[in-house]
C-alpha cells in the first residue's frame, strides 16, 4: 500500500470518528435537557401551593416525560372530582405487550404517592391500535383504579409491577392484548 492510500484511509477513519463524537455529544445534550424538564416539573408536583390536578400533572411529566417513545405527546389529562381523581396519559408505544403500560403505572403511582388529599386514584394508560381495516386509533390500553390508602404501602423499590393487578380495586385491559 503506498502513502496516498494510507493518509486517505487515516482521514476517512479520523473523519468517521469525529462525525461519530458529534453524534454522541449532540444526543447527550437531548437527554439532559429533557431530564432538566422532568426534575422541574418533579419539583413542582411537590409544591402544596399549587392546585392538585397541576401538581398530578407535573408529578406525571417529571415520570414519563412529555413525549413517549415515538416522539408523541403524552397528553397528560387530569380530573379531580372531590379528590377522587382521574389520570390519563399516553403510553410508550410497545410491540404488542401491555407491560409497559403497567410498568408506566406503577412509575406514575410512585410520583404521586407523596401528594396528599387523595382517595381514590383511576390511571388510564392509552395506546395505539389498529383495526380490522389497518386504521390506527387511540384508546385505554390498561385502566386501573386504586385507593390511595393501597399506594401508601407499596414499597417501590421492591414492588414487581406484575404485581399490580392484586392490588387494584379494578383492572381493565383492552381486548386486542387478550388474544
Amino acid at each position: 500500500m503506498n502513502n496516498t492510500a494510507k493518509k486517505g484511509c487515516a482521514i476517512g477513519c479520523f473523519g468517521l470518528i469525529a462525525l461519530i463524537i458529534i453524534i454522541l455529544i449532540i444526543a447527550a445534550s437531548i437527554d439532559s435537557n429533557n431530564s432538566g424538564d422532568k426534575k422541574g416539573a418533579s419539583k413542582k408536583a411537590l409544591d402544596t401551593s399549587l392546585p392538585i390536578v397541576e401538581r398530578l400533572e407535573y408529578a406525571v411529566l417529571g415520570t414519563l416525560g412529555e413525549n413517549n417513545n415515538m416522539s408523541k405527546s403524552r397528553a397528560i389529562s387530569v380530573i379531580n372530582n372531590s379528590n377522587n381523581v382521574t389520570i390519563s396519559f399516553m403510553s410508550d408505544e410497545s410491540s404488542g405487550s401491555y407491560s409497559s403500560l403497567e410498568s408506566d403505572i406503577v412509575d406514575v403511582l410512585e410520583s404521586i404517592k407523596d401528594i396528599e388529599n387523595l382517595n381514590t386514584i383511576t390511571i388510564s394508560a392509552q395506546a395505539m391500535f389498529v383495526d380490522k381495516y389497518g386504521n390506527t386509533f387511540t384508546d385505554n390500553g390498561l385502566t386501573i383504579n386504586i385507593d390511595k390508602s393501597e399506594i401508601d404501602k407499596i414499597n417501590f423499590e421492591k414492588f414487581n409491577y406484575d404485581q399490580l393487578k392484586l392490588i387494584v380495586n379494578s383492572y381493565s385491559l383492552h381486548p386486542a392484548y387478550k388474544k
